[in-house]
């Protein structure tokens, strides 16, 4: 019964180390709509637990680390199904700092927020969504250019 009780509580901790790394992209991929990336999540982490998704780490405790890139590919694609639009208004108020993050298109959000808050490799980022490495790097440069007023705006509809 005690073993049980630990083999439970490594999972929990692995699940909520998990939680905490990707739930942040999950709300940039739903436009800033918590609730929806909250339900994402939730099936993503079940998801993750049925494929083994969680190993040993070298300080034997249970990880995501090791499968981090599939995890964040599943949030990208599940968020990519609900086409939602950004919350704005909603969950990200008119006005607040983080609007005109979330007024760009999901992949714009993405590899942005990829890149500079996960400080992942255009390679990585890549792999997450879907396109090549130099096609990262541009989106994000971009992305950046048009947050800090340097371009115009050069979206289609298509790509919200």
């Amino acid at each position: 019964m005690e073993t049980a009780n630990r083999e439970v509580l490594a999972v929990t901790r692995a699940l909520e180390g998990a939680c905490s790394d990707v739930f942040s992209f999950a709300v940039v991929c739903t436009g800033g709509m918590q609730a929806l990336a909250d339900t994402l999540l939730q099936e993503i982490l079940l998801l993750s637990l049925e494929r083994g998704w969680f190993s040993e780490n070298l300080q034997g405790r249970y990880s995501h680390e090791e499968h981090r890139t599939a995890l964040f590919r599943e949030v990208w694609l599940a968020a990519s199904e609900r086409q939602s639009a950004p919350a704005i208004g909603i969950d990200v108020p008119i006005g607040h700092e983080q609007m005109a993050f979330y007024q760009l298109p999901r992949l714009a959000r993405a590899v942005l927020y990829l890149r500079t808050k996960r400080k992942l490799s255009y390679e990585m980022i890549g792999s997450i969504v879907g396109i090549a490495a130099g096609a990262a790097r541009t989106e994000v440069e971009k992305s950046r250019a048009i947050l800090l007023g340097r371009a115009p705006k050069e979206f289609s509809e298509e790509a919200f």
